[in-house]
């Protein structure tokens, strides 16, 4: 393995003072700097200063964390008496009412970390209300929608101000044997580099985003895709949440972002949105009011979906927008051992939406605000993880050249071809009655069928990563198998 020092490495192309504090025996890399990879870098450096921590990021950020509203799950809105009670009651709430031990740690640890991190002297702005199910972190940006470039530029302080180092490079590749992760092979402008070090924490997102037109951003190399690559299956393909509040333009088109329901409160609602004669939704109008909307959205998804998916809303003071059903999340996770040690793979572990809440809620679908929190708790149970490998992965951080062949630029077109072509089966395969398995296979089937008949090669591995998806629909749709069905690409 490749094991030169880090500073004098650098020292050839960035010059050393960048990183001339790197120098410590045992180290992790993270890849992503959005919530997850920010929060675990920052516990690590707490526990264990001595350990060398670099973050690898993009240039150009594609976190989701950018767009999200940055509403934490704290509990049952109008309720927040007991957090652990709750958030554990809300995770088997769709576990048949079990309780498992995994969910009763979330919950602990969910509470304890929410507490601790807004007791922190200089703290960014938080809101919060009983009637809401958690706080709101951030400050708002100048469109006054999402809070999340405060909110990574406060956990990115507190990361220098520890001694976290980063690095801008694109991942492309987890270097593996199948049992260890020897490298991370990355681009840096033109040129391949491979980094080396003891442990690998992979916080690059989801891509929910590539795959689907939807509110999440269409982040390439994420972390469900660099896994993919390396031989690693994913589960919970098939476990989609549609956001009935998803912004919208003018002609009813989905945009990335969403509205946040416990802020829609007062809101009329109006289905069919485009309509000259919009449809009052009593019911819906009433769940925003009682700030309890995001317990349903699955129902309200059906009832937008039924008028054409777009909906109107209109608000105390006149203002009007529009809103839609759009995909929001898919429960794409990794096997783990404890919700972020890479199951078979002894050095590699995934945070955020690269490990997925699988683990945490027995392969059943989450609530809005579970996102969040989760990346919370994911940065506690690394800490205790990398202590656990410390003894077993001493290696110091390295960066040197490697004989990597550049990917090629994506066609942007392709891609958006693909994601409207996945969505709409998505969308008929979530609109048929899971009692009607024969109908769910025929759309898979046809899915499939029009993914090859593309014959989109240039689609790289956002078209093999398409078909996987769709035969896990196949294969759950026809009755073969049942959730948590691994995805893996098929060459």
């Amino acid at each position: 393995m490749l094991m030169n020092s880090l500073t004098s490495q650098f020292a050839n192309y960035h010059g050393s003072s960048q990183f001339e504090h790197i120098t410590g025996e045992t180290s992790t890399v993270i890849i992503g700097s959005g919530l997850a990879g920010l929060a675990a870098a920052v516990k690590l450096k707490e526990a264990l200063p001595s350990h060398d921590v670099l973050v690898v990021e993009k240039e150009v950020p594609q976190s989701n964390t950018l767009v999200a509203g940055q509403r934490f799950r704290a509990g049952i809105a109008g309720q927040r008496v007991d957090g652990p009670e709750e958030i554990a009651f809300l995770l088997a709430s769709r576990n048949m009412g079990h309780i498992t031990t995994e969910m009763e740690y979330f919950s602990e640890i969910a509470t304890q970390e929410l507490e601790y991190w807004q007791s922190l002297p200089g703290f960014m702005e938080v809101a919060d209300r009983q009637q809401w199910f958690g706080p709101q972190w951030g400050t708002p940006n100048k469109a006054g929608e999402g809070r999340g470039r405060s909110v990574l530029a406060w956990f990115r302080d507190q990361a220098v101000g520890k001694g976290v180092q980063f690095y801008q490079a694109q991942a492309q590749e987890l270097v593996s044997d199948g049992m260890h992760v020897e490298g991370l092979a990355v681009t840096e402008k033109d040129e391949a580099k491979i980094v080396i070090a003891g442990n690998y924490v992979v916080a690059a997102g989801g891509m929910g985003g590539y795959i689907f037109e939807s509110t999440n951003r269409a982040i390439r190399q994420s972390g469900h895709e660099l896994m993919l690559k390396a031989g690693i299956p994913l589960s919970g393909a098939t476990l989609h949440m549609q956001h009935p509040f998803s912004r919208s333009d003018s002609q009813g088109g989905v945009l990335r972002g969403c509205y946040e329901t416990d802020r829609l409160a007062g809101a009329r609602v109006y289905l069919d949105g485009l309509s000259n004669n919009p449809v009052f939704d009593e019911d819906t109008t009433e769940l925003l009011a009682a700030h309890e909307a995001h317990y349903h959205f699955p129902e309200i998804s059906r009832k937008f979906n039924e008028y054409g998916s777009v909906a109107l809303l209109v608000f105390p003071d006149g203002d009007k927008k529009l809103t839609r059903v759009s995909h929001h999340h898919t429960q794409f996770g990794v096997p783990t051992v404890n919700g972020v040690d890479v199951a078979s793979i002894d050095n590699l572990l995934a945070v955020g939406d690269a490990a997925g809440l699988n683990h945490w809620t027995n392969h059943k679908e989450r609530f809005p605000g579970f996102a969040l929190t989760k990346c919370l708790v994911d940065a506690v149970v690394v800490v205790d993880q990398v202590q656990q490998y410390i003894d077993e992965s001493p290696a110091r951080l390295t960066i040197t050249p490697y004989g990597l062949r550049l990917p090629e630029v994506s066609n942007r077109t392709t891609e958006k071809n693909i994601r409207r072509l996945n969505t709409g089966f998505m969308n008929a395969w979530i609109d048929t009655d899971s009692k009607n398995p024969d109908i769910r296979e025929k759309i898979a089937d046809e899915w499939l069928d029009s993914l090859e008949e593309t014959q989109l090669v240039e689609g790289g591995s956002q078209l093999g990563i398409s078909k996987a998806i769709a035969r896990a629909h196949k294969a759950v749709g026809s009755g073969k198998s049942a959730e948590p069905y691994a995805i893996k690409i098929e060459e």
